[in-house]
């Protein structure tokens, strides 16, 4: 499927050029994430420097493509040199450009795939005191499920109490990891509250 787009992308590029039609940054970062999707990482990176010669300006969703599209290719070195890349004035534009929280989302998922668990942490706390950034499911629900993945219940209890102060409700999934690790290691009463506390938010 996602290969079957990604052609149908290429020709819709193809028969924009033929009529003279200049694509703008948004086709481009289309045609970037259907490269990332179908695991094509060097029409990835060849996308980009076409881009970048047509005197395009990448913003966060094309760097944040790029570090998906490393990230679904288990790359997450070139992902991290991404993430860095694109916050520094040496990348070549005129200025530095920030993450999103979807950018830090799309990195934690990277490292979490390559079993870089403290990094993964390291990201949701990064995001938060270095960028100002407050999390949203996108990237809680990631990290507190790590928490109880490896069996951490004080980290699971802070990324827990981070999100209800910015009032972000647990999916199901995440839920069910919390209490079933807090209920393994026998702190029921604290799984009761949670529960509680879920029902009214």
């Amino acid at each position: 499927y996602y290969r079957e787009n990604l052609f149908r992308i290429f020709l819709v590029f193809q028969e924009m050029q033929s009529s003279g039609v200049q694509p703008d940054l948004c086709a481009y970062n289309t045609l970037l994430d259907a490269c990332g999707r179908a695991g094509e990482v060097e029409k990835a990176m060849e996308v980009f420097k076409r881009l970048v010669s047509e005197g395009l300006e990448p913003d966060y969703v094309t760097y944040t493509t790029l570090i998906k599209t490393f990230g679904i290719a288990g790359m997450v070195d070139r992902a991290e040199e991404v993430f860095t890349a694109m916050q520094q004035r040496t990348n070549h534009f005129a200025s530095c450009v920030l993450p999103s929280e979807l950018t830090f989302k799309q990195l934690m998922l990277a490292n979490r795939n390559a079993y870089r668990l403290r990094r993964v942490f390291e990201l949701f706390d990064m995001m938060q005191r270095q960028h100002g950034i407050r999390p949203t499911l996108r990237t809680g629900a990631i990290a507190i499920q790590l928490a109880c993945e490896v069996k951490q219940v004080e980290r699971a209890l802070d990324i827990y109490r981070t999100l209800t102060a910015n009032r972000v409700r647990l999916d199901n999934r995440s839920l069910h990891a919390l209490l079933s690790l807090l209920n393994e290691k026998g702190l029921h009463d604290m799984a009761s509250r949670i529960r509680q506390q879920r029902s009214l938010m």
